[in-house]
């Protein structure tokens, strides 16, 4: 069972979540089809999620969950860690999996998700 600050790490705010939905979506549509990782990392909307901080965390796990992607150098300047081995690197698969292993172990997800 989550403690409740676990739960409250799951739990983002009502409008942190509205504006990250949106710059999420702004993101998403501006750099469609932009196979340069750096043009996409240097977003404005990408910037602004960064910018949130620890309360974005939840919003970008559960996108990463939901099949998210391009969220490896945000949770890495968020959270001042990368959970992903040297041997990973470059495997999205297993760079998804490590960062939501880490979540769940970090109270940012709850263990079915």
């Amino acid at each position: 069972m989550a403690t409740s600050t676990t739960a409250a790490k799951i739990k983002a705010n009502a409008a942190l979540a509205d504006e990250f939905q949106a710059l999420l979506k702004t993101w998403r549509d501006e750099t469609l089809g932009h196979w340069n990782a750096a043009n996409v990392l240097a977003h404005p909307a990408h910037q602004r999620i960064v910018e949130m901080g620890e309360g974005a965390l939840p919003l970008i796990f559960a996108d990463l969950a939901a099949g998210g992607g391009y969220w490896w150098r945000a949770l890495r300047t968020i959270t001042g860690t990368s959970p992903i081995s040297e041997e990973d690197m470059g495997r999205s698969s297993k760079m998804r999996a490590a960062w939501l292993q880490w979540a769940r172990d970090h109270g940012y997800l709850r263990e079915d998700s």
